[in-house]
């Protein structure tokens, strides 16, 4: 895995973000956050879990990716910040959320990567 780390995959906040929520192993994880922080990533790593079929867990998982976002300073708490990461939230729960049963219980642990201004 180091030597992926140390590619051009890497410079990508979109591999780098799936790469970071991807680890199984606080050790795997150190790692990737090492090569994002040396490829001048930002970035917050979250859990969140619960029952598909309660209204409550979507809004658990913007409240979960807004509050680690807004405390790690990958966003500041303005307007557009906000709206960019809620419909980049929205976005990747509907990747996720469209193959699963309505009554699924589910743990996801979700990576936010910025570089450049941009949140994935």
């Amino acid at each position: 895995m180091e030597a992926f780390l140390l590619g051009e995959s890497i410079k990508s906040v979109g591999v780098a973000a799936m790469l970071l929520a991807l680890t199984r192993t606080l050790k795997d994880e150190e790692t990737a956050k090492r090569a994002l922080t040396e490829a001048g990533h930002k970035f917050v790593v979250t859990e969140v879990g619960g029952k598909t079929s309660y209204d409550d867990f979507h809004e658990k998982v913007n409240r979960a990716v807004i509050g680690a976002s807004l405390n790690s300073g990958i966003i500041e708490k303005t307007a557009n910040d906000i709206h960019a990461l809620i419909h980049a939230t929205e976005e990747a729960k509907k990747g996720i959320l469209v193959s699963v049963s309505s009554s699924a219980s589910l743990a996801l642990k979700i990576a936010v990567v910025r570089g450049s201004g941009i949140v994935r």
